[in-house]
C-alpha cells in the first residue's frame, strides 16, 4: 500500500522530539524511488548526526515500500529503517531544506537545482 506523505509528515517523522527544525540544518536525500539509496543515506546521517541535523528523504517517483534488502542491510549496521516509507519529492520539501543531496535522480531533479548557503556542522 502506498502512503502519500505531506511535508508536515516528512518533518514530523524525521525530527526527534525536542529537535526544533528552525535551530538546526535540514538535509534532504533524494533518489528516484526513495526506497533504497536515499533511505540508507538518511538513516546513516540520522544515526551519526543525532539531533544536530534534521534528516529527510524523498523520491521523484516514490515506490510503494522501502526495499526489504535495504531494511535488512541497514539492520546489520544498527540502523532501523523498517518504519520508513517512500515519500514524494515536493517543492516545499526542497525549499525547506538547507542541503539537498541527489542520488541518481538525473533529469527528474532538474527543476529544483539551486545553490545552498546552509551551514552543516561536521
Amino acid at each position: 500500500m502506498s502512503v502519500a506523505a505531506t511535508d508536515a509528515n516528512i518533518v514530523s517523522m524525521s525530527s526527534d522530539e525536542g529537535n526544533d527544525p528552525n535551530d538546526v540544518p535540514t538535509v534532504l536525500f533524494v533518489c528516484v524511488h526513495n526506497a533504497g539509496r536515499s533511505q540508507m543515506a538518511a538513516g546513516l546521517l540520522a544515526k551519526y548526526a543525532g539531533p544536530r541535523i534534521v534528516v529527510r528523504s524523498a523520491g521523484s517517483t516514490p515506490a510503494d515500500e522501502v526495499n526489504p534488502a535495504v531494511v535488512e542491510v541497514m539492520r546489520e549496521v544498527d540502523v532501523d529503517v523498517s518504519h520508513e516509507f517512500p515519500k514524494a519529492l515536493t517543492d516545499e520539501a526542497v525549499e525547506a531544506s538547507d542541503v539537498v543531496i541527489t542520488m541518481g535522480c538525473g533529469d527528474a531533479f532538474g527543476r529544483w537545482q539551486r545553490t545552498s548557503s546552509g551551514n552543516v556542522p561536521s
